[in-house]
């Protein structure tokens, strides 16, 4: 009896990785051109229910929406700068993965560059006055 519960237990594991899976293939584009574009869009976009993951790798409903959202976007001959202004607009910067570079992001792409000079700077600053 241990056994077939077991089994069942297994069987039922596999079946529901299978059915969590995201199939992008799923969706038939008659240039491979907007394919690759496609891909390209989901791999980029940020899921906004998921901890860091983009569209193609997110198995969540609000991810298989805007999967459907820009499918056909793209089907409707939407540029790709078209469908992120509407995401963005949408959404907001958090939907974008590379956010752009402007005045609300700018201590975003800048704060890398500057923490690491700035705490050499401060170290510095303290050996030298504690040092002698």
């Amino acid at each position: 009896m241990l056994m077939v519960k077991v089994i069942y237990f297994i069987l039922l594991m596999i079946v529901s990785l299978k059915l969590s899976a995201t199939d992008v293939n799923m969706y038939h584009f008659n240039r491979d051109d907007d394919a690759i574009r496609f891909e390209r869009l989901l791999k980029n976009t940020r899921c906004i229910v998921c901890q860091n993951q983009n569209l193609f790798e997110s198995n969540a409903l609000l991810a298989e929406d805007l999967r459907n959202k820009i499918y056909h976007l793209i089907k409707n001959k939407w540029s790709d700068q078209s469908i992120t202004n509407y995401l963005v607009t949408r959404y907001g910067e958090f939907i974008l993965l590379k956010p752009t570079f402007n005045q609300k992001t700018f201590f975003l792409w800048v704060f890398p560059l500057l923490a690491p000079i700035v705490a050499f700077a401060l170290i510095f600053l303290w050996l030298k006055r504690y040092a002698y």
